[in-house]
């Protein structure tokens, strides 16, 4: 017989991955609302990228230190971290900070959200999951809530976003390759914290060098509200992203992808707090759709009695 102890570590065990989902997808939520207060108060695209991919490592770097868990990378680990902080990070962060400018946060957020329905396409493509009518009515689901943000006037009265939202669908196009390829290629035996934090110094290297080409270096000046955003962005990834990587480990790249649905949830209401951005039908229309096809395709069916 199991003892008292041991079935209650056991339970807390069983939720703890649903809690570190709901935690990153309340930060994540908040992001677009961060980010959309870190470029239009003056910091580049590029320059943002970098200063949160750059800030969040060096985090990572001082906690490594002070536990003495630094160890010399192999190049293997370094290439991982450079191709998912490249894919994962600096192209969504730079092509996310330019749509932000035009879009509302709430929209964004639902934009966000085509990035588990986008997986699932690449990993049907790849031979990691089977066909599934369930899954493919939630892909058409999906699409159709896409559709509704590009309908003028549905994302805000009287205005066509649509070429905006167009191109911010990139942002979760990227993050759907980076979870394909952080699931099929994740080295074993490597933590958490020491594949986040490669994974924000590639993004960084990438980040910065695109920062320079471009011409948009950002000297911070002061403590104005640019800044402020933009360490709470640094706080927000150094602990997402080791999360993420926690939440990947314990219960796999599908269970993960329901992070969608609280990104979704939260970062709407994270942008009518901050903004008092009110959403319109055509808005929950699309979220309700997107959500809709988010469950058809995590829809497992249930197993067997043991």
């Amino acid at each position: 017989m199991r003892d008292a102890g041991g079935a209650g570590a056991t339970k807390a065990a069983d939720w703890l991955p649903l809690v570190l989902l709901l935690v990153v997808g309340t930060l994540w939520g908040a992001t677009f609302s961060i980010g959309k207060i870190a470029v239009t108060h003056g910091i580049p695209p590029a320059a943002y990228a970098f200063f949160q991919s750059a800030g969040a490592g060096s985090v990572l770097l001082v906690l490594a230190l002070l536990r003495g868990e630094l160890a010399r990378p192999r190049a293997g680990l370094l290439l991982y971290g450079l191709v998912a902080g490249t894919v994962g990070l600096t192209l969504p962060n730079v092509n996310f900070t330019v749509v932000i400018q035009h879009l509302e946060a709430g929209t964004m957020s639902v934009v966000i959200t085509l990035s588990p329905l986008a997986t699932y396409v690449g990993a049907l493509l790849l031979g990691m999951e089977r066909r599934s009518l369930p899954r493919l009515l939630g892909l058409l689901c999906g699409f159709a809530g896409a559709l509704v943000l590009l309908v003028p006037g549905a994302t805000l009265p009287g205005v066509d976003q649509s070429d905006w939202i167009l191109l911010g669908i990139l942002t979760p196009l990227c993050y759907s390759a980076q979870g394909l390829f952080a699931a099929r290629f994740m080295p074993p035996g490597v933590g958490s914290l020491r594949l986040a934090r490669l994974m924000l110094f590639g993004a960084a290297l990438t980040s910065g060098i695109a920062m320079l080409a471009s011409d948009s270096l950002y000297v911070p000046q002061g403590l104005g509200a640019a800044e402020i955003a933009m360490l709470l962005q640094i706080a927000v990834s150094s602990i997402a992203y080791v999360v993420v990587f926690e939440v990947l480990r314990r219960s796999g790249p599908v269970f993960f992808s329901q992070v969608g649905y609280v990104v979704t949830v939260t970062g709407v209401l994270w942008g009518m707090v901050i903004f008092g951005e009110r959403p319109t039908a055509g808005l929950l229309l699309a979220g309700l759709l997107v959500l809709g096809g988010l469950f058809l395709v995590n829809r497992r069916p249930a197993r067997p009695p043991a």
